[in-house]
């Protein structure tokens, strides 16, 4: 069995094309089938369900990538404790995080590392909630991910680049908006729209409803931060939405934020990765988003 093969493997189980993982990976197409052929002659099973149209994983596939990753994983951290070229950084690198995050926080910092650091490839994941993404760095499916709140997991270590607020959000005619304070009373009158269990924003608010003693009226729960920004925009409901992802709604006077019993419900952000070790990419991103947290925007690094 060759690393090549193993290579074969997973970069095909990432992309689900043997065209797209040829050309990553540099190969022939039929070189690098023949390569996963030869692998699952050595398994004794097939790794895929092949077909005209698709390429789908088999349990057995399922099953194998996660080893397979890890396997990738210590061969790169082995040869970067030897490489006296410390300079050179090249190979694969999976990060993720939700869609909104990397909408208004992230997508700088990608842009910037990419064009610095061009023999590294980027394999961007979108992840639907807070928690997804750190089950994804715990499986090995991402290297590091973009996530709030440092993780109670001993597998897992984090790395702080900033804060972020959640601020109640409500539409322009909502009532309360011009109080500069408001009440537990008032407040257990309103319609709430909360994000899903396992959400950032969605841990917050518990806190909050915990700390004050309130069960919330709840009328809507998403996993969709964009749209719950949307439905308390339209009157819906109000929201506890992030800081950082409704500036612009608030100073075209689109929302409103309102005034909650203190203290101001903050957390930490940053990034999440396994405290097994790190390839040398991985490593590299977490030493720019260290350096260049003026990609951030301003309100995070406050």
């Amino acid at each position: 069995m060759e690393l090549r093969e193993i290579e074969a493997f997973v970069v095909t189980a990432s992309t689900l094309s043997f065209t797209k993982a040829a050309k990553q990976l540099h190969r022939s197409q039929p070189a690098l089938s023949q390569q996963v052929r030869k692998l699952e002659e050595e398994l004794g099973t097939s790794l895929f369900v092949r077909t005209k149209q698709s390429v789908a994983l088999t349990p057995s596939g399922a099953a194998a990538l996660q080893v397979a990753k890890e396997i990738l994983r210590c061969r790169e951290v082995f040869i970067d404790k030897f490489r006296t070229d410390k300079t050179s950084v090249f190979g694969r690198l999976s990060v993720g995080t939700t869609g909104m995050g990397t909408a208004y926080l992230w997508a700088r910092t990608y842009q910037a590392f990419a064009r610095e650091y061009k023999s590294v490839y980027l394999d961007l994941r979108t992840t639907e909630r807070t928690q997804d993404t750190l089950d994804h760095v715990l499986t090995g499916d991402l290297d590091l991910g973009f996530a709030p709140v440092p993780p109670k997991n001993r597998n897992l270590q984090f790395q702080i680049l900033g804060m972020q607020e959640a601020i109640l959000t409500a539409s322009v005619e909502h009532s309360l908006v011009k109080k500069s304070s408001v009440s537990v009373r008032e407040l257990s009158d309103q319609a709430f729209i909360l994000a899903e269990k396992r959400m950032g924003m969605r841990w917050l608010a518990d806190q909050f409803f915990k700390r004050v003693g309130m069960k919330p009226r709840v009328v809507l729960e998403s996993n969709d931060m964009q749209m719950i920004k949307a439905m308390v925009e339209v009157g819906f409901g109000v929201a506890f939405l992030p800081n950082w992802s409704i500036q612009r709604e608030l100073d075209e006077g689109r929302l409103k934020s309102i005034g909650i019993p203190s203290p101001r419900l903050v957390q930490e952000m940053g990034l999440v990765f396994r405290k097994s070790g790190l390839t040398p990419p991985a490593r590299c991103f977490l030493e720019f988003c260290l350096k260049r947290r003026d990609l951030l925007p301003k309100i995070t690094q406050s």
